[in-house]
């Protein structure tokens, strides 16, 4: 009965200026108000922007029809060997689309495109 009495008294929230300026020197990481303290446990667990990366999963509608444009001239019967070898002439003429092709539906060619030109190099 002690814990729900506890739960159920009326919390005040209000922080005041010495919630979060009072210091003691001696022990400079204490934190003398609950309040502070609540908000310091709340908001450790919150991951802060330097902790977050964003990677990119998908392509923009008009990513998708760049990449379409780019492949316009190859038949939709093309075989994987034809793919690739479009893909590699892309990827020579515009390196700046390699990221996009990645993420496209082409992105099986890039990564045959790319071990075959490693392979080229080792020999």
């Amino acid at each position: 009965m002690g814990a729900c009495d506890e739960l159920f008294k009326p919390k005040d929230k209000t922080s005041r200026y010495t919630d979060f300026f009072t210091v003691n020197p001696d022990e400079p990481d204490k934190v003398y108000s609950p309040v502070y303290a609540d908000y310091i446990a709340v908001l450790d667990t919150v991951p802060q922007l330097q902790d977050v990366s964003a990677k990119k999963s998908g392509l923009s509608i008009s990513e998708k029809q760049k990449i379409d444009w780019y492949f316009r001239d190859l038949p939709e019967n093309a075989n994987k060997t034809r793919v690739a070898e479009f893909v590699r002439d892309v990827m020579q003429k515009h390196p700046e689309i390699t990221p996009l092709l990645k993420l496209s539906k082409y992105s099986e060619a890039v990564e045959i495109v790319e071990i075959a030109e490693a392979a080229d190099k080792k020999e």
